[in-house]
This record gives C-alpha cells, structure tokens and sequence, in this order.
C-alpha cells in the first residue's frame, strides 16, 4: 500500500510533542539575484515539509511562520534570512506560554 510518507520520519519523530516554530522568508527573487539559488537551495520548502509532517502526525503547535519583505540587517541591507523576520515581542509572548 502506498502512503505518501514514508513509514518513519528519521529525527522529525522525535518533535512530534514538542511545540514548533519556523520562520522563513521565501525571496526567490532575492536568492537568484544575490546568491544564484532558488527554491532547492533555501530552507523553505524543508521547513514547510517538516510542519506539514508535524501536523499529519497530530502535532498542533508546530506551526510555520511565512514572513514577506522582513528581512534587513541592523544595517538596514536586504536579507530575507535575516532575523529580523521573527516578530520579537510575540516569540517572547509565546515562549511565555510554555512556561507558565
């Protein structure tokens, strides 16, 4: 029988009750421009593999976060893999969750 994941998830398995977070600023353009990647060479499409596998499996706090045109250093130059493109007063709200 065929299924469309295979029968183990190599390390993912182990995330399986734990809550996750990605962030990810997919900027093809950007990429092709300045480093001469697409999408094969960012960590996108991994990162959306691996929540999408997460919430198959029943993981409801694992979560990806897709963010657009949030990405600059502190010197103001474009970086979509920047972490600028993590919204820090809300990450901290959500860690505070987990603790309390």
């Amino acid at each position: 029988m065929y299924t469309y994941w295979p029968s183990e998830g190599g390390n993912a398995d182990y995330l399986t009750d734990i809550p996750i977070r990605a962030y990810t600023e997919p900027d093809v353009r950007w990429w092709m421009q300045n480093r001469r990647k697409d999408y094969y060479a960012m960590n996108a499409v991994d990162l959306a593999g691996l929540v999408n596998y997460l919430n198959i499996l029943g993981n409801a706090r694992a979560e990806l976060v897709v963010t657009h045109n949030k990405g600059y250093r502190p010197d103001g130059s474009r970086h979509p893999h920047s972490w600028s493109i993590v919204d820090n007063a809300e990450l901290i709200r959500l860690f505070l969750t987990f603790s309390g």
